[in-house]
């Protein structure tokens, strides 16, 4: 039998809910990261009213680095000491990110054709 799970106190609820907005705040910015680099280097323009391809394309890159949480060794080691690139499969997209203490710290998402590891 699995015991009763007690409330949260206020405290704990409060620090789960900072918990909460942070990382929507994280993902919140990574969006609008992604948004940018689609539309500044392909000329992509993403409508959040009506969610097509882009969006789409957003939301499974977004799901796939939230990956990195249950696996923060899954991107291959960078030519870069200490950082490591999460390959995004069907676009020409990388993620350079390092690990520090228990967070990921995503650098950038980058074009694998484009860019290079010195521009970031």
């Amino acid at each position: 039998m699995t015991e009763p799970t007690l409330p949260l106190t206020p405290e704990q609820r409060i620090k789960e809910l900072e918990e909460q907005l942070a990382l929507s705040n994280q993902k919140a910015q990574f969006f609008e990261a992604v948004v940018n680099v689609l539309k500044n280097d392909y000329g992509v323009s993403v409508v959040k009213k009506r969610p097509g391809k882009a969006g789409k394309l957003i939301q499974r890159t977004i799901e796939t680095i939230e990956m990195l949480g249950q696996h923060p060794s899954s991107g291959r080691q960078a030519q870069v000491p200490d950082i490591r690139e999460l390959i995004l499969i069907k676009i020409p997209f990388l993620v350079p990110y390092r690990l520090v203490g228990d967070s990921i710290q995503v650098l950038r998402v980058i074009h694998q054709h484009t860019e290079l590891a010195g521009d970031w």
